[in-house]
Parts: C-alpha cells; sequence; structure tokens
C-alpha cells in the first residue's frame, strides 16, 4: 500500500510541474527570451454615449398652468360650434294620447378681430317636429361707426335686418378661455394625438363648474331648472407647442336630464296628466382658431332695408288708407289689411289693423286680454285711458318693461286698430301715439 502511496504522489507532482509550464532540466538550452509583442498605443476608454436629458413627461396640472399663461394676451379670434338634440313628449289625457318628436340642431362659427373692433357670425338653427322642418338663419355683424360700435342683425325667418348700437368694446368671446376656468378631476393622456396637422395633449375633465352656471343662466326661465348637482364632462385638445385649447368636446347628458325633468314638471306637474319627456343631446363640439382673420363686411342690402320710411296701403273695407313711415322705421305689410311698423332701434313696433265686422267692444275685450296675459305672468303694473287722440278710443297697458297702447275707431262695417308696443317705456307716449295715427292719411 505504501508504495502504490509513493508512486501515486510522484506522478501528482509531476503532473503539476507540467501544468506550471516550467522549464524540464533535461531539455536542451533554447533561444533567450524575447519580449512579448505589444498592441500600439489606444485611447483612454470613454464612458458609452448616452441620449440627452429629456424635459419630465407632462402633468395634467402642469399643463393646466401653461394653458392659463397661453390665454393671457388674446384668445381665439374664430371658432365653430355644433350640437343636436332629440326629444319625445306622449301625454296621456281623458282617454287620449299625444306623442310628440322633435329634433333640433346648432350650428354657429364666428370671426372677430379685436384690434379692428369688427366681428361676424352666423347661427343656423334647424329643427323637425310633427313631419315639419323649420331652419333659421341669423347672422350678425359688429363693427365702429362714427365712434360708436353697432351690431347688425339679419333674422332669416322675418328676412328682415336690425341695427343696434353696443355700450362696450368688442373682444373676443373666449378670451382667457383657461385663466378664468377651474377644472374638477383633470386626467392627463399618456399619448398625444393628432387633431388634423397638429400635435395636441389631451386633457380629460370631469366638471367644469362655470358651464353649470352658464347652463342655469340659460334655462333661468323654465321654472324648476336645477344644475346645482349637475356634471359636465369634458375632453380639451391642447396644443403641445402653445398650450392653446383647440377643441372642447362637452357632455351634455346632465343638462338634457336637468331640462327634461323641468319641462315635464312644468307641462304636468299637478294636471293629473299621465306624461313622459324623454330627451337626448349630442356632445357640444367647440372648435377655435387663432391669428389673423378676415371679417365679412355688412352688405348693402342691410343699410337699404334699415333705411325704412315708404308708403304703405292700408285697405279698410271700400275705404284705402296709405300710412307713411317714418324716416329710419320699417315697413312690413302683412296682406293689404295689416301693416307693421318697426323703429330704427326695434324698441317700438305698430301694429295698423283693419279688423272687419269688429266692434269698440271687441276692442275692449282685447285690451282686457292683454291685461289678463300680464297678471297671469305676474308682470302687470297697470291699465287706464289712453293719450286723448280725436275720433279714437284709447287705452293703455302697462307691464314690465313694455308699454302698450290701443287706439282704434270704427269704420267700414269694421274697426280700425292702432296698436303700439313700446319697450322703450317712452316719457311721452300722447306725442307717439298722435304721430301714428296722423301717419294714416285717405289714398286718393
Amino acid at each position: 500500500m505504501k508504495k502504490y502511496l509513493a508512486i501515486l504522489l510522484a506522478l501528482v507532482m509531476v503532473l503539476s510541474l507540467a501544468a506550471c509550464g516550467g522549464p524540464d532540466p533535461t531539455d536542451p538550452p533554447t533561444d533567450p527570451p524575447t519580449a512579448p509583442p505589444t498592441d500600439p498605443p489606444t485611447d483612454p476608454p470613454t464612458d458609452p454615449p448616452t441620449d440627452p436629458p429629456t424635459d419630465p413627461p407632462m402633468t395634467a396640472d402642469a399643463l393646466i398652468e401653461l394653458m392659463k399663461n397661453a390665454d393671457s394676451d388674446q384668445g381665439p379670434t374664430q371658432y365653430t360650434m355644433s350640437f343636436a338634440m332629440e326629444m319625445n313628449i306622449a301625454i296621456k289625457q281623458n282617454g287620449m294620447n299625444m306623442e310628440l318628436d322633435m329634433k333640433i340642431g346648432m350650428d354657429m362659427e364666428s370671426l372677430c378681430d379685436p384690434e379692428k373692433q369688427t366681428s361676424y357670425e352666423k347661427n343656423t338653427t334647424s329643427m323637425t317636429m310633427m313631419g315639419m322642418s323649420m331652419d333659421q338663419v341669423v347672422e350678425t355683424y359688429t363693427l365702429m361707426e362714427e365712434g360708436a360700435l353697432v351690431e347688425y342683425t339679419y333674422m332669416g325667418m322675418t328676412d328682415g335686418w336690425l341695427r343696434t348700437e353696443l355700450d362696450e368694446e368688442l373682444d373676443s368671446p373666449w378670451k382667457d378661455l383657461s385663466a378664468t376656468t377651474s377644472y374638477e378631476g383633470v386626467t392627463l393622456d399618456e399619448q398625444t394625438q393628432m387633431l388634423e396637422d397638429v400635435e395636441v395633449y389631451v386633457l380629460r375633465v370631469e366638471n367644469i363648474p362655470e358651464m353649470g352656471e352658464s347652463m342655469e343662466e340659460g334655462l333661468s326661465g323654465l321654472e324648476g331648472a336645477d344644475t346645482t348637482d349637475a356634471k359636465f364632462p369634458c375632453v380639451l385638445y391642447v396644443d403641445t407647442q402653445t398650450y392653446r385649447i383647440l377643441k372642447i368636446e362637452v357632455d351634455m347628458a346632465a343638462f338634457a336630464d336637468v331640462m327634461t325633468a323641468a319641462m315635464a314638471e312644468s307641462a304636468l306637474g299637478d294636471t293629473g296628466t299621465d306624461g313622459k319627456i324623454d330627451s337626448t343631446m349630442t356632445n357640444v363640439v367647440v372648435s377655435f382658431g387663432y391669428g389673423p382673420v378676415e371679417v365679412p363686411e355688412v352688405p348693402q342690402e342691410a343699410y337699404d332695408y334699415l333705411a325704412g320710411g315708404g308708403t304703405y296701403p292700408l285697405v279698410c273695407g271700400d275705404v284705402t288708407y296709405n300710412v307713411t313711415a317714418p324716416a329710419g322705421w320699417r315697413g312690413e305689410p302683412l296682406g293689404n289689411t295689416a301693416l307693421i311698423l318697426t323703429s330704427p332701434d326695434s324698441a317700438v313696433t305698430v301694429y295698423y289693423m283693419y279688423l272687419e265686422g269688429e266692434t269698440g267692444e271687441d276692442m275692449q275685450e282685447m285690451m282686457q286680454s292683454d291685461v289678463d296675459g300680464l297678471k297671469g305672468a305676474e308682470l302687470y303694473v297697470s291699465h287706464g285711458e289712453g293719450p286723448a287722440i280725436e275720433g279714437y278710443e284709447t287705452r293703455e297697458v302697462v307691464g314690465q318693461g313694455v308699454r302698450t297702447y290701443f287706439a282704434w275707431v270704427e269704420s267700414n262695417d269694421g274697426c280700425l286698430l292702432v296698436y303700439i308696443m313700446d319697450y322703450s317705456l317712452a316719457e311721452d307716449p300722447t306725442l307717439q301715439l298722435q304721430a301714428m295715427v296722423d301717419a294714416l292719411t285717405p289714398a286718393e
């Protein structure tokens, strides 16, 4: 055993020497050692290239602050807006069923140049109800005339024009759009989007309180309309370079619910009528543009229409009168037995009517119905005798913000009525009414 162990140890020593590469003393001498080849000198090692530092990702709060600063000088100079609404009304009363479907759509476009104090706006409203379609176009031109800001408005329904002087300075209707708006529950999409050719952030908002306040003002005439708890979620598309809002989409479901509930209460209420009102409304979409705009000029037809004046025939049985409109007043014949005159500021409207077969008592009942209507609407102030005009019976009815004058005379188996609605609350109604009666002259 010892013999095998000694041989094994010797073998291990030999292998160890071989592994260490030591020279064998019995080998012949070799050439003197030479220096190992070396690589040419190299530049000192450098760190691998890195990307330039990047800005931290945008956050919702940071974007809102940038948006507020972006609107500090001037708001949008142009915008478009559109929405649509559908309503279904079903009522059951006294065994009778009535159902009404109604669709309403509105498109609006606007251009505004605050520096030149000029603007243009066009509203197109379409309505479909009971198989009938109605379209209404309203165009408004605003500009400076002789140092005053004036507004020319075209009403498509009457195919007429109005001119109104304004006591304010023209500004972008959406100026300070972001700076004056508060947002509740905001989130920012991680990815930007392309809106046409512009890269935009997409900011989602759970509610804009100011919108609820604005909606409540718009529904002020509808009793029971309460937007206190209504929420108006919005999506804002914001330019990544200028931080200006380019587009807003507003969810109007809450508005439709508020309006539907108020209308149901107003129409049905405690009447004992069974009924249901349903309505849906699309999102309101508003798109904005910035920079110089070319605002259209007031068309010549507006000036021609508002020049007014002229003489209009009024047939009263077998007698014809001529009605001469004062300078600047507009005349609108309704057939040949009725005529409407409107003052330049639209504050006074005069109706001339020949009512065949009517009597003075009928006229008194007409006046009383006007009184009853004002009382029912809680707008009544007073009524009594009107200004004295030879040959005419007169009455005056005063309501909140309006005076109504009746002057009539029985003639040719009927009554000739001069009926004035005065929203200017003229201090001397006698001269006004007398002038309108004097405008009637028998035709030759």
